[in-house]
C-alpha cells in the first residue's frame, strides 16, 4: 500500500507523462453462463443457486482467458458478446520504478459497450493509486 506521500509523488509524475499512461482493451467474445450452487453453512441468505455470467477475452496474441467451474457450479452456457465489447486494462505503476517510461502491473479497470458512455480511463487509474 502506498503512503500519502508516495501517492502525490506519483500521481504528480502521471500528470507529467499523462500521455503515457497505457491503456490496453482486448475484446470480449463471449459471456460464460454459470449456475452456482449454495454451499451449506458459506452464505447466510438462504438462496438454493444463483446465476452469473463471466466474460471471455481474447487478447492481441489470440490467447483467451481460462475458467475452471468449481464443484458447486453448472455451467448453463455461452452468450455471445455485443460487436465493440472490450474488457479494459491499465497499467498501475509501482512505486520504486516510474521514470520515463511507465512500469508496474496491468489490471483490469472496467469493460466497454458499445452505445454506453465511458469513464476517462486515464483518471480511472489515477483516482486507484
Amino acid at each position: 500500500m502506498l503512503t500519502e506521500d508516495e501517492r502525490k509523488i506519483i500521481y504528480e509524475k502521471i500528470d507529467k507523462l499523462d500521455e503515457s499512461i497505457l491503456i490496453s482493451k482486448d475484446p470480449v467474445i463471449g459471456f460464460l453462463v454459470i449456475q452456482v450452487a449454495r454451499i451449506p453453512g458459506v452464505r447466510d441468505k438462504e438462496l438454493e443457486s444463483f446465476i452469473c455470467s463471466i466474460p471471455l477475452t481474447q487478447d492481441s496474441e489470440g490467447c483467451g482467458n481460462f475458467y475452471d467451474c468449481e464443484k458447486n457450479e453448472k455451467i448453463i452456457g455461452i452468450l455471445p458478446a455485443l460487436p465493440e465489447t472490450y474488457r479494459v486494462l491499465g497499467l498501475f505503476p509501482d512505486k520504486n520504478h516510474y521514470d520515463d517510461y511507465p512500469s508496474g502491473t496491468y489490471s483490469e479497470i472496467g469493460y466497454e459497450f458499445k452505445g454506453v458512455k465511458q469513464p476517462d480511463w486515464k483518471q480511472v487509474i489515477k483516482d486507484r493509486i
